[in-house]
């Protein structure tokens, strides 16, 4: 800065510069090797934070890459200003999710500045938002929507903190929370990319392709190299069926983008075996190669070639395949926003496939080290439990259950943790167990606003099994009252269920059918 000042001090009035002269007391040492000027005007932490947001709302890989030196140089500059700490950590957590830098220390390097700027400032939701964003790719879910959570609480407006929330709800399955965020953060900044990609995924996991392309192709306006976006639009079209343009889009990305062909074989051998196109799919899938263990990796086009091998009926692959992933990549995703760990369906296909050869210790022994696992899927407790109880151990078949329940109920696992209530319900009456009928029913009645929560005629009905399994036909007549209530329940439907006798026994159920019109009662 000051050289170029004195640059153009010194030029003379035809704009040309002077001979070159020395003075007489400097010597060539000092001007062969000049000493760094310091600008005595250094830049505002302020403007530093607010150039590297909207480096990071560009959205283009050089601008992120870019965002990172600037937040690299107000935290150096400024050590205790919690804006550039949570900058830096959303910049390493930005360029690990976008493949730009395929280094898994990004992620301890995230959280480490994530938490520096929650320390400096605890009530900055920019530093949670930071921290959410942080865990999200660090695979904790859950945390992270606890962090988005407490970040909206201090700053309801905050761009970065409802783009996180919408992700993190994404992966819990909360698609209604998930859309609520991401609509607020598009209509206050319409301007980020992000924010359309981000719709997109939502609208994707509702089942409403064609408006998430519509939404990606706005994120694509806008950043015309967001690569991830284009992947997504191809993975769009191939949810309507549309192959022939899900497979142009994804050579013209291996084209484009030759950096993201490990996604792009990914998704093709995905989509082939959606088809089921086995032999092409393992093709296409021995293309892709990650450098990353966490998230999308090897360990997912491990799982995913083991899933083809089985279909294939190349048992020993398929087996040798389910194990590398429990053995090596335990991390291992299978998307851009899950965090479902494949090591989990790896010991549920090792388990079925023990289980159809008859091979019954082994298949009891793989399911129970999965579940001695943290994290470990519901789905996983449920085939071990049907496999206790197939070879008459009871006891040991409802004290598995009994383990599984212990989790509170949400949109990603109602599903699931219903069918192990639902489970445990049949095998303590089958059994006569009355205080684990005390038990169970106890557990589910604390899930009660969860449940409400859900309004999901499906779930509802699973719990009201449980109820009246139980012998608590006004517990289970409760939930029906509520979904009729609320337009999305008729009685009729619960008329011929056998597990609803105790439900039906009930006065209030008595009085809703004979209240009914006389055209409708002939199903009761």
């Amino acid at each position: 800065m000051i050289e170029a000042i004195l640059t153009l001090a010194l030029m003379t009035r035809d704009g040309t510069a002077p001979p070159e002269a020395a003075p007489p007391d400097v010597n060539a040492r000092s001007i062969e090797e000049p000493r760094p000027a310091e600008d005595p005007i250094p830049i505002p932490v302020t403007v530093l934070c607010r150039r590297g947001a909207l480096l990071i709302d560009e959205g283009a890989r050089g601008s992120i890459t870019q965002a990172r030196r600037v937040f690299d140089l107000a935290a150096h500059h400024y050590p205790e200003s919690s804006c550039a700490h949570a900058g830096l950590s959303r910049a390493c957590a930005m360029l690990y999710y976008r493949r730009i830098e395929e280094d898994d220390s990004l992620i301890d390097l995230s959280l480490q500045e994530a938490r520096r700027a929650v320390e400096i400032d605890p009530r900055s939701a920019e530093a949670h938002a930071a921290m959410a964003g942080a865990l999200l790719v660090d695979l904790k879910a859950q945390e992270a929507g606890e962090e988005a959570t407490t970040a909206l609480a201090l700053d309801p407006d905050s761009v970065p903190a409802l783009q996180v929330a919408a992700l993190a709800r994404l992966s819990l399955g909360q698609l209604d929370l998930a859309r609520k965020a991401i609509d607020k953060a598009v209509e206050l900044r319409p301007d980020i990319p992000a924010g359309y990609q981000i719709l997109g995924s939502v609208q994707l996991m509702n089942n409403e392709p064609v408006e998430a392309v519509g939404s990606y192709r706005n994120a694509l306006r806008l950043s015309p190299d967001l690569a991830p976006a284009a992947l997504q639009v191809a993975i769009a079209y191939d949810q309507m069926g549309n192959y022939l343009a899900a497979g142009q889009i994804l050579r013209d990305l291996l084209q484009e983008h030759p950096e993201e062909s490990a996604r792009a074989y990914l998704y093709t051998g995905f989509s082939l075996m959606k088809r089921d196109s086995w032999n092409q799919a393992l093709a296409a899938l021995d293309k892709a190669s990650f450098k990353t263990r966490k998230g999308l990796s090897n360990g997912t086009v491990i799982y995913l070639k083991g899933v083809c091998y089985e279909e294939l009926g190349q048992m020993a692959k398929a087996r040798e395949a389910f194990r590398q992933v429990i053995d090596s990549w335990p991390d291992a995703t299978t998307s851009f926003i899950s965090t479902e760990r494949l090591v989990f369906p790896s010991y549920e296909a090792l388990g079925r496939m023990h289980l159809e050869a008859r091979e019954i210790e082994a298949a009891q022994a793989v399911m129970e080290e999965g579940i001695a696992r943290t994290g470990a899927s519901l789905e996983l407790y449920l085939r071990l439990a049907h496999l206790y109880q197939e070879y008459k151990m009871p006891d040991r078949a409802a004290a598995l259950v009994e383990q599984a329940v212990v989790r509170d109920l949400g949109p990603s696992n109602a599903g699931p943790l219903l069918a192990c209530y639902l489970f445990w319900a049949r095998l303590a009456g089958e059994t006569r167990d009355r205080a684990a009928q005390e038990r169970l029913t106890l557990k589910l009645s604390q899930q009660a606003a969860r449940l409400e929560s859900l309004n999901n005629y499906v779930h509802d009905v699973a719990a009201m099994r449980v109820f009246s399994i139980s012998g608590r036909g006004e517990q289970a007549f409760e939930i029906l009252r509520r979904g009729i209530k609320a337009g999305y329940a008729e009685a009729a439907w619960v008329a011929s269920d056998p597990d609803l006798e105790a439900l039906r026994a009930t006065a209030e159920y008595r009085r809703l059918v004979e209240a009914a019109p006389a055209g409708s009662r002939s199903s009761h």
